[in-house]
């Protein structure tokens, strides 16, 4: 799946799938409501999408998170639901052409398991980073956050996710907002879901385009009380979603909703019920 922003060509990767309780995904929303759109398992769970970016334009390729990878066990797979053979991120790549050492850039939007674990592989029975050639961008109070988790959270940050990134000599540090680390490319540190999550902003010649991350992991998730019971400060993010949606509706910018199996592209409109998507 692929957008044009400008000179930027953003190409949607679908990395598979895996699977997280309903009732944890959607909060106070009752099963009732989201059920209708993303219709439960017999052990409670629905289906998401595992939706990295590819970002190729001004000689560089940026590679926007990296989705669960494939290093896990059967009975830690089975607990999530993993489906994603043939569909690593190293194979996604390939079928564009490239290797991880094409990649020049890594933006990761924060270091949930589900986010960053495609960034490792075993080597010799220890997890190693793919990437040897990014340049890889955390932001600092998100590291910080990860390396000394609540125990809240402590599940979510991955040993064997996090030592090889963190310990890249090509590792940079992102404090807060940040406005064209590429040109046109910047990154909006958000804190509802978790400390110093960024989300990925892709302007160029008119053109918008927004990498929601956790902000709002689905297009179920557009509706303002549609918040998860992950979310670690759940009143912080509603008002971040607002602002988020209000500015991507002036600017008709797309979405790209990372953890949507079925529409990762959608606009953002309002009436008088409150915010909704557009699907792409």
């Amino acid at each position: 799946m692929k957008i044009q922003i400008g000179k930027y060509e953003i190409h949607v990767l679908d990395c598979g799938t895996f699977k997280l309780d309903g009732g944890a995904m959607f909060g106070v929303v009752p099963k009732t409501i989201w059920n209708k759109t993303n219709p439960a398992d017999e052990l409670n769970r629905i289906t998401l999408g595992l939706r990295p970016a590819l970002i190729i334009g001004g000689g560089r390729k940026i590679l926007v998170d990296g989705g669960i990878g494939d290093k896990f066990d059967e009975k830690w797979s089975a607990i999530y639901g993993v489906d994603n053979k043939g569909k690593s991120l190293r194979e996604e790549l390939s079928k564009l052409g490239f290797t991880p050492d094409d990649i020049s850039d890594i933006i990761v939007t924060h270091l949930h398991f589900d986010h960053c674990g495609g960034f490792t592989a075993f080597e010799n029975g220890v997890s190693t980073l793919l990437f040897k050639n990014a340049d890889i961008y955390v932001q600092k109070d998100h590291h910080q956050a990860a390396v000394k988790p609540t125990e809240r959270d402590r599940a979510s940050f991955l040993k064997d996710n996090l030592d090889p990134v963190l310990a890249s000599p090509r590792l940079k540090f992102v404090n807060g907002d940040t406005a064209n680390v590429f040109d046109g490319i910047s990154l909006r540190a958000v804190n509802g879901h978790t400390r110093a999550m960024q989300a990925v902003v892709i302007e160029s010649e008119g053109k918008s385009a927004y990498y929601l991350s956790d902000l709002a992991p689905t297009t179920s998730h557009v509706p303002i009380p549609f918040i998860m019971g992950y979310d670690l400060f759940p009143l912080t993010i509603v008002e971040e979603k607002k602002a988020f949606f209000d500015e991507m509706i002036k600017k008709d910018a797309v979405g790209i909703f990372e953890h949507d199996h079925q529409w990762p592209l959608a606009r953002i409109a309002k009436n008088e019920k409150g915010y909704f998507a557009v699907k792409l």
